[in-house]
């Protein structure tokens, strides 16, 4: 289930670049940044509330409270680191050391 998730999440995200390019202009490694750390964010989310159900079912035995428990422990912490991604990655084009790793990318 982590990885069927991890994945719609990275084909939502290119498909979502791939429209951005028709109305700017990105960098090359646009695309393949995206997938590094869209597949390693979702995975590393969904192996999170995995781990929190399976604990919370060994614990209770009961797989509906299980599932709540999870959600309301685990889903809430990544609601907020996922926010947190969002708001970092939004404030990229904005960093004086985008322009030199971009320059130095696009000069290989």
């Amino acid at each position: 289930m982590p990885l069927i998730t991890a994945g719609l999440g990275l084909i939502t995200g290119v498909a979502l670049i791939g429209l951005a390019t028709r109305l700017t202009d990105m960098p090359n490694v646009s695309p393949e940044l995206a997938l590094m750390i869209g597949l390693g964010v979702g995975i590393d989310h969904s192996l999170f509330i995995v781990t929190r159900f399976r604990e919370n079912y060994l614990e209770f035995g009961d797989v509906e409270r299980s599932v709540v428990q999870a959600m309301d422990t685990s889903g809430r912490a990544i609601l907020l680191a996922s926010r947190r991604h969002g708001i970092r990655s939004s404030m990229l084009p904005l960093s004086p050391a985008r322009n030199r790793y971009l320059t130095r990318v696009r000069s290989d």
